[in-house]
């Protein structure tokens, strides 16, 4: 996914915490996929609003976390495109 794409969540995702193990379960509309993600890839699927771009994504992350900006460029990157291969994100 470019950087100055715009990742939209598919309508009707629940996001459900999991107390302890610090995982999110995302279960689509449907009740048909559900995917454990960690905190981390949660918050970037929460910020896939059709409004940041991925490169936003990855700058907030960066800032949250203060890891390298080039290594978080990557790491959003490759998520955008799981996360679109599990068909959580509009294409």
């Amino acid at each position: 996914m470019r950087s100055d794409a715009l990742p939209q969540a598919k309508p009707g995702l629940e996001l459900e915490e999991l107390e302890g193990i610090d995982e999110v379960v995302v279960i689509d509309g449907e009740g048909q996929r559900c995917v454990s993600l960690n905190l981390t890839a949660a918050a970037v699927l929460e910020m896939c609003d059709g409004k940041h771009t991925a490169q936003n994504i990855a700058n907030e992350i960066t800032q949250a976390s203060g890891a390298d900006s080039v290594q978080v460029e990557a790491d959003v990157a490759a998520l955008l495109a799981e996360l679109t291969q599990y068909q959580l994100l509009e294409s």
